[in-house]
């Protein structure tokens, strides 16, 4: 079969009966409720029509599937919590959802080297307390945690509250079992610290949205737990020194965390989280955890003299700190309703304030009476920008949606003249397509599709998501 064969509109006729004909009764289903629920991610970015999904059950299963799929000519779109905000686990076009959830089990634990052998389904949350059960950590600590499954937060090489300590997703990863769109299973478990023998397949299924291979069981290292902490809310006089303050807390604390909320933000925050007990009035906050270590107590007294920081709240009870976090946390649900508009960026961290104020004269050209928002992870340079489309207007289709593709190109030129990224930690999927093309040279684009024809020669893995299908169709 050709490589350029458009397998999204060549979806395999009742393909829930051939499924369960392959891997057993029950396996598949094309209920309309199901494929609604699996065939979507939080962005809905498209609506959702999927053929079928089929829910196998151990890595051979998912090797007999996509086998299938290339003698059939079906697409697959591997599933898993399906919490990612780029569109790139949505089946919009007739293909067959390859839902993880039913691979959650923890295969084995190696107490010495601290490495989990774990299925793709197994949830985020349910490893977290695994290994806290063992007194040990798993650093990934996502918002989505309850829901988000390991496969894939390593095909999106997922970041979360902690990467200023210990890294992204592929940070984490000792090992992986792997299912080419070609249909070869490839065994990268070594798990070793030291392995010069070669290029490091693995990382080149992480971070790419399932478009080379389906990632069926992963080696996750994990860590010690985290030090003793303390958690602070510190008032920013202006944006401006966000840069400025980052780099000074780093310098006398040893950060664990550090979240900013600006002002708009941080008002949304204190409403969603009921809290009647607001903080001085400022244009930005910094939320900070840090090791509650002897230095500290020295450290803020220098800080405390600092002209960038207003004023000060440090937790002084574990309630308390429970607060403050409860701010962070509850921004994302409370802002789900109202349908914002998203960007996922990422600057050096010293650029944060360039960015900032860059995108705030587009913001005003572009929005004049609109409502916008930032927050994110300023020690490691990720910002999210919302804005709220009017009331009036609805999300899209809209002269809203149409605003925000005229700021999105606009934002994109200055995120090049800062050498930074539209897609920090949410992926490229069906919404950022645009970002990558623009920023990556013409020999990258020729590497990144000579890399999907290499490994998924038919197509048949997630078509049309990270590079467009046309792209990598012709």
């Amino acid at each position: 079969m050709p490589a350029n064969t458009p397998l999204r509109h060549r979806h395999h006729r009742r393909a829930a009966s051939a499924i369960e004909a392959l891997i057993g009764s029950g396996r598949a289903t094309e209920a309309p409720e199901a494929l609604a629920h699996y065939g979507c991610d939080w962005s809905r970015a498209a609506t959702p029509a999927p053929a079928a999904v089929a829910f196998p059950q151990s890595t051979a299963e998912i090797q007999t599937l996509v086998r299938w799929a290339n003698d059939s000519g079906t697409a697959l779109v591997p599933s898993g919590g399906r919490t990612g905000l780029s569109g790139g686990a949505i089946a919009a076009h007739g293909e067959v959802v390859l839902s993880l959830e039913r691979m959650s089990r923890i295969l084995d634990f190696d107490s010495t080297d601290r490495i989990v052998h774990c299925e793709a389904g197994l949830r985020t949350r349910a490893l977290q307390d695994y290994a806290a059960e063992r007194d040990l950590q798993y650093p990934i600590d996502l918002a989505a945690a309850g829901s988000s499954h390991i496969g894939g937060n390593i095909a999106t090489n997922a970041g979360g509250l902690h990467v200023l300590r210990h890294g992204m997703t592929r940070n984490q990863v000792a090992g992986l079992c792997v299912i080419t769109g070609a249909g070869e299973r490839l065994d990268l478990d070594r798990a070793l610290l030291k392995d010069n023998s070669g290029a490091e397949l693995r990382q080149l299924f992480i971070g790419t949205e399932g478009t080379l291979g389906v990632v069926a069981e992963a080696q996750l290292r994990l860590t010690s737990p985290p030090p003793p902490a303390a958690t602070a809310l510190i008032a920013l006089t202006e944006v401006a020194v966000l840069g400025e303050a980052v780099g000074a807390l780093q310098h006398h604390l040893t950060l664990l965390a550090c979240e900013f909320l600006d002002a708009a933000a941080m008002a949304r925050a204190l409403a969603a989280a009921n809290e009647c007990s607001a903080p001085p009035s400022a244009p930005g906050y910094l939320l900070v955890e840090y090791a509650a270590d002897d230095a500290a107590v020295a450290a803020w007294e220098t800080l405390s003299e600092a002209p960038w920081m207003p004023s000060c709240q440090i937790a002084s009870s574990k309630r308390q700190c429970q607060r403050l976090w409860r701010l962070r946390e509850s921004l994302s649900p409370a802002l789900a309703p109202l349908h914002p508009h998203k960007w996922d960026l990422s600057v050096r961290p010293a650029r944060q304030a360039s960015l900032l104020a860059g995108a705030e004269r587009l913001l005003q050209e572009h929005f004049p009476n609109g409502e916008w928002l930032w927050f994110g992870h300023a020690a490691d340079g990720n910002l999210h920008l919302n804005v709220l489309p009017d009331v009036a207007e609805g999300a899209a289709p809209s002269p809203f949606a149409e605003r925000c593709q005229h700021f999105e190109a606009a934002l994109f030129g200055l995120l090049l003249e800062l050498n930074g990224s539209a897609s920090a930690e949410h992926g490229i999927g069906l919404l950022r397509q645009g970002w990558l093309l623009r920023s990556r040279s013409a020999a990258e684009l020729a590497v990144l599709r000579d890399l999907k024809r290499l490994f998924d020669p038919n197509g048949v893995l997630n078509p049309g998501k990270l590079l467009p299908a046309t792209d990598t169709e012709g």
